[in-house]
């Protein structure tokens, strides 16, 4: 492929991202631009504007069956790119990823992109804890070599004046009017004596949602639940409370312990 290759991430946990990079490592395309953005300074650049001959990769969570809100936001002020190729990947912490996919491909089609494929791939749940493992270590070395399977099965069909303008339409699970987006608030993040205060969860939060002056605790009404604070800590003082967030988590546990493999999805 001699198009340049753009990649968008909202990646709290760091899962978007392995994945993207695999599937980057498959097409082998010229490297174009990363966007990162999980943080509030990354989600101010707005200046992603490729080629109709170019591709970008578009890789998020899943929260409850949606994309986070955060990242749509970002999504819906994307300039307009007529017929730009657009790769859509969503993880998901072995449950369900409901309508996050096709929300996703609706979204970046908004912005006049064109979906030629698309995948959902595991990862380790948010709320997986060392009692209630959930998808622990996903995505793992057998879903990135799948990731950079898909990139080199795109490369190696792709022509850009003929899959884009003969495809059909990116047909993905997922149904509109989309689930309810309910975003929890609640006080589940618990900080323990063993916090030394170097400020790591400060750095990788999405919202700026932990309080610096007060003992790193969460600042509930800004909190998304992604849990990167707490999968960041180096010493493990940051841990969810007993509570909802923690039965969800034992639920999932019980429930999703078969390990699912990702799946993949091309135009019709």
């Amino acid at each position: 492929m001699q198009s340049k290759l753009y990649t968008v991430t909202f990646s709290p946990t760091g899962s978007s991202k392995l994945v993207a990079r695999a599937i980057t490592q498959g097409l082998g395309s010229e490297k174009g631009e990363d966007f990162n953005i999980t943080l509030p300074t990354e989600r101010k650049q707005h200046d992603l504007l490729p080629k109709k001959d170019d591709m970008v990769i578009f890789a998020m969570p899943t929260y409850a069956g949606r994309l986070p809100e955060l990242a749509c936001e970002w999504l819906r002020e994307l300039k307009v790119a007529p017929g730009t190729p657009a790769i859509c990947v969503v993880l998901y912490g072995n449950r369900e990823f409901d309508d996050s996919l096709i929300e996703l491909r609706d979204l970046v089609s908004t912005r006049g992109y064109k979906p030629i494929a698309g995948a959902a791939f595991i990862g380790e749940h948010s709320f997986s804890t060392q009692k209630f493992p959930v998808a622990v270590g996903r995505p793992h070395k057998d879903d990135l070599d799948l990731g950079i399977k898909f990139g080199r099965d795109i490369a190696a069909h792709f022509d850009i004046d003929n899959w884009i303008s003969n495809a059909g339409e990116l047909k993905v699970p997922g149904a509109f009017p989309y689930k309810d987006k309910k975003p929890p608030k609640t006080d589940f993040i618990a900080v323990s004596d063993a916090c030394n205060s170097c400020g790591t969860c400060v750095t990788v939060c999405p919202v700026d949602a932990v309080d610096a002056d007060n003992g790193f605790i969460p600042i509930v009404d800004k909190c998304i639940l992604c849990c990167a604070c707490i999968k960041a800590c180096p010493e493990n003082a940051r841990s969810i409370k007993p509570g909802p967030v923690l039965d969800i988590s034992k639920r999932l546990n019980e429930n999703c312990s078969i390990p699912k493999r990702p799946t993949f999805y091309w135009p019709e």
